[in-house]
C-alpha cells in the first residue's frame, strides 16, 4: 500500500492470493514513483534502495551489530511519520 503522508490518502495497493511478503507484492506490482518522491517502508523493504534510490528505512540491529544511539533517534524520527501510514493502513 503507498500512502500519501501529508493526507493519508492510499495511492495504490496491491494485492496476491496466499502468502505474499509486502516488499514482493511492491516488486511484482511494478508502480512508478517518481525519483524525487521519498520512500519511506518499514524494515521489511530492505533492499528497496536498489529500486529506489531516495528511500528512508529504520536501519536494523544484529547480535552483532547494535545500535548507537544517533541511528536509534533517527528510528524514531522514522516511526514518528510512518505511524501515519500505519493509520491508513488500519482504515483500509
Amino acid at each position: 500500500m503507498l500512502v500519501r503522508l501529508q493526507t493519508g490518502e492510499i495511492i495504490a495497493l496491491a494485492f496476491s492470493n496466499g502468502k505474499r511478503h509486502d516488499f514482493q507484492l511492491f516488486k511484482d506490482s511494478h508502480v512508478h514513483v517518481k525519483a524525487e518522491t521519498v520512500l519511506e517502508a518499514d524494515t521489511g523493504y530492505q533492499g528497496i534502495a536498489q529500486i529506489h534510490a531516495n528511500s528512508l528505512l529504520p536501519k536494523k540491529r544484529s547480535k552483532n551489530h547494535p545500535l548507537s544511539k544517533q541511528e536509534r533517534k533517527d528510528n524514531r524520527g522514522i516511526s514518528r511519520e510512518r505511524i501515519l501510514v500505519e493509520h491508513a493502513i488500519r482504515f483500509a
